[in-house]
């Protein structure tokens, strides 16, 4: 069976065909969400799947994706999903809270994402106890550009780490400060988390976990997808 499996996120909305006979992706694409339906994504809905199961944090997206296909499941139309593994009421969280949850059952860590948002799901004992959510890489970025007029934000677009102390001219200085100053914000966190806690197993996800090269945490970018597949299998 060939599963088209798409998160939906506030940006971007990335695509994976899984083979669950053979247990592998077989290809992916992703777009940006203000695109999703239209013609250039055709080739996403036109392609061969036998089954469609996404997980969404867009509302209207997720309706428009349930009234062109009637083979969509959304994470929550299968029965894997449990209340006894969350403290909170699940309908009350993100999908891709739960599809990471998921993918990653262990029984206590720290899953950061980072997205739109950089997230933080706390697990002990096996269940969700808690999150922090904090604006993510690239909002923060968006953010400082669009409220400084001397900023152009095509001028800035190369969001990176930065490796010196400190930045030598405008656009080295607001990366160290949005990148590399995320990162330290992560690791302080996770220092408070895994205190409070006793947590000791930490990973990390989401279209920007790349860009911290200090990090020495796993990351598995295929968090979400693997938790899609769980829940579906």
């Amino acid at each position: 069976m060939i599963k088209l499996l798409i998160d939906v996120g506030n940006t971007t909305t990335h695509c994976k065909w899984y083979d669950s006979q053979n247990n592998c992706f077989i290809k992916e694409t992703i777009f940006m969400t203000k695109n999703v339906l239209q013609d250039e994504t055709k080739v996403v809905f036109e392609s061969h799947y036998d089954q469609l199961i996404y997980s969404s944090v867009v509302k209207k997206i997720e309706e428009k994706i349930k009234q062109k296909e009637n083979k969509a499941y959304s994470i929550f139309d299968f029965k894997k999903i449990s209340q006894n593994d969350f403290v909170y009421p699940i309908d009350q969280l993100g999908q891709d809270f739960i599809a990471n949850f998921y993918g990653w059952k262990t029984s206590n860590g720290i899953i950061v994402s980072l997205g739109t948002a950089t997230t933080f799901m706390i697990i002990k004992d096996s269940k969700m106890i808690g999150a922090i959510i904090s604006p993510g890489i690239e909002s923060s970025f968006k953010g400082l550009i669009d409220s400084a007029d001397a900023l152009e934000f095509n001028f800035y677009q190369e969001v990176k780490w930065e490796n010196n102390t400190k930045g030598l001219w405008t656009k080295q200085a607001i990366n160290k400060g949005v990148v590399n100053g995320h990162w330290y914000m992560i690791k302080g966190l996770i220092k408070e988390i895994k205190k409070e806690h006793n947590i000791k197993d930490v990973i990390l996800t989401g279209g920007y976990a790349d860009l911290l090269i200090q990090n020495k945490y796993n990351v598995n970018k295929n968090l979400i997808f693997e938790g899609i597949i769980n829940i579906s299998s």
